[in-house]
């Protein structure tokens, strides 16, 4: 685990290195469960101004992992969007880390934050959806403790592919 790691609020500064970052990592994390096609016309410029909106808005929460002044990860939360949630569930949005910073630890530090963040907030558990054919992403939250939840399943998906995701749980005891 990577020691240098800083974990600290996303500013509008930060959306163009938010949005390489979640272009890269999908194009390497999903280049088998997407359609290339998909993948590669994934564009970091109009990323970058939808990612200036969602961090300017107050509705969610976005944490950056930074390291050399550099931004190599991200993760995105707030109150769960899922109708069929019990009162109290925080819902990690997205986590996303640089290709090459996998497995350094900034994954685990932002999700660690982030559920310091929900519990402090009041949220008793936090949900997180991920595509099922995603193992390394499922093996990632199962490893925090989170549990896969049998009872909810969604496709993702834009139109021009779907895909089935899974959601898991976990509990924050307050």
């Amino acid at each position: 685990m990577a020691s240098n790691i800083f974990i600290r609020p996303a500013s509008k500064e930060d959306a163009r290195a938010v949005a390489e970052v979640q272009v890269s990592a999908w194009r390497v994390a999903y280049r088998c469960m997407m359609p290339d096609q998909v993948l590669d016309e994934m564009n970091t410029d109009a990323r970058t101004g939808r990612w200036e909106e969602i961090i300017a808005q107050s509705a969610s929460t976005t944490l950056v992992a930074e390291t050399g002044g550099a931004v190599i990860g991200w993760i995105r939360f707030g109150a769960s969007r899922d109708g069929d949630a019990p009162p109290q569930t925080g819902e990690v949005y997205g986590l996303y880390v640089s290709p090459g910073h996998w497995r350094l630890g900034a994954g685990r530090q932002l999700w660690q934050a982030a559920c310091d963040r929900l519990r402090h907030d009041g949220f008793h558990s936090a949900d997180v959806w991920v595509l099922e054919a995603n193992t390394r992403a499922r093996r990632f939250y199962e490893s925090t403790g989170a549990a896969l939840d049998p009872s909810a399943a969604k496709m993702f998906g834009d139109g021009s592919f779907e895909s089935p995701e899974v959601r898991y749980r976990l509990g924050l005891h307050i």
